[in-house]
């Protein structure tokens, strides 16, 4: 079926050779392609990723429409590799999105590219993949039909009588692939190919049913190492919890507040440099990408210019921001109280922080009186604090 180029990043790039002479029919593959939508010169640029490590080749190939015809040949491709195909167009600019297909030694792919759209087939399993495909996108244009009606509500009534049947329509778009596997067994092979190349479905505990000679087949490598990084993904996940969760521990209100650092342009910066210096300090972890953290700033700069004095300060720490945009948003937002900026991940590690914004105050002593303020919570705390 139809379906629109992936926009894909290329995370790094090697200097491995994209076609080569020699070697057999069985280390061969070919893409066999027609282009539609009125094209009928143009060019293709083919990028040749490894699977497994995601890494494109440096010396990207580029292949012609002719009479809106293209062909690509690798004589070289001894396992299966990712192909990214990116469209050069008439006038020499070139499309930034991709089309992506597991390319597979002694396969021919015939695609059918329209319009910023591709159709796939071929013998075995590109045949599967394609009928796969096709009713996956019918799918996802009942589920895009199901949002725009949603996005189009025009009462909280109308929106209730919707959201049910669209919620339902993601869960079942999420395990559709997985139930659709199972259920054509025969088609197993060329689903998991088309999984495998889009990398966002995982696979851990979601192969039950899914023939042998399927998994220990040409894919089996990709299956492995996808399983793999699941795994490694998941440890790093719980790794990063239990380390957020010691530090909102150690930095409990309640807790003495736990200091860190910063350099920006010459000069550091450290926490205690503001905390634990006999004022009240308010101090809101952002960033200037951040949409949550710049609509509570108006609510900040309104607590400050209130209370701001020998008793209270406010302060501002860029979290994973890079201080250009920091000072830009600084001044797009008109904020007048000071900051510490370029801190990285460290300010969010020491406390723990998941998400931004993250707002504590913190007492004169650098005692940690209130954690993740919002809204009217923040002057509520203030005020309490101030007695006021």
């Amino acid at each position: 079926m139809k379906r629109f180029f992936y926009s894909m990043l290329l995370t790094a790039m090697s200097a491995t050779m994209l076609v080569s002479c020699g070697g057999g029919k069985s280390n061969t593959f070919k893409i066999d392609g027609t282009c539609g939508g009125g094209i009928t010169d143009s060019a293709y640029i083919v990028h040749l990723i490894d699977p497994i490590s995601m890494v494109a080749n440096q010396n990207a190939d580029t292949i012609c429409v002719k009479d809106g015809k293209f062909a690509y040949q690798n004589d070289t491709l001894k396992n299966p590799a990712i192909i990214f195909l990116q469209a050069i167009f008439p006038g020499g600019s070139v499309f930034q999105g991709y089309a992506d297909i597991l390319a597979l030694p002694g396969e021919t792919a015939k695609m059918e590219i329209n319009n910023g759209w591709y159709v796939l087939a071929g013998n075995g399993i590109y045949d599967q993949w394609g009928d796969f495909d096709k009713v996956l996108t019918e799918k996802e244009w009942a589920l895009n039909d199901l949002q725009q009606k949603l996005q189009n509500c025009q009462s909280q009534e109308e929106f209730d009588a919707v959201y049910p049947e669209y919620y339902s329509k993601v869960i079942e778009s999420k395990n559709f692939p997985y139930t659709y596997m199972r259920q054509n067994p025969d088609k197993a092979e060329g689903i998991l190919a088309f999984m495998l190349t889009r990398r966002r479905y995982p696979l851990t505990d979601s192969l039950t049913g899914v023939p042998e000679k399927v998994l220990n087949g040409v894919l089996k490598p990709l299956i492995d190492n996808q399983i793999k990084q699941e795994a490694d993904q998941k440890k790093a996940r719980a790794e990063a919890e239990a380390r957020d969760k010691a530090a909102q521990e150690a930095t409990a209100e309640g807790k003495m507040f736990v200091d860190f650092e910063a350099e920006y342009d010459g000069k550091v910066q450290k926490l205690s440099d503001y905390v634990g210096k006999g004022k009240y300090v308010l101090v809101d972890f952002w960033a200037s990408w951040c949409g949550p953290c710049r609509q509570e700033i108006p609510n900040i700069i309104d607590v400050y210019n209130k209370y701001k004095g020998d008793k209270f300060d406010v302060i501002g720490v860029a979290v994973g921001d890079d201080p250009a945009d920091t000072k830009q948003a600084i001044a797009e937002d008109n904020i007048p109280y000071n900051q510490i900026l370029n801190t990285g991940d460290i300010a969010a590690t020491v406390y723990g922080i998941r998400g931004i914004p993250h707002i504590i105050l913190f007492g004169p002593d650098g005692t940690i009186l209130a954690r993740d303020l919002r809204g009217g919570m923040i002057e509520d705390a203030v005020k309490k604090a101030l007695g006021k």
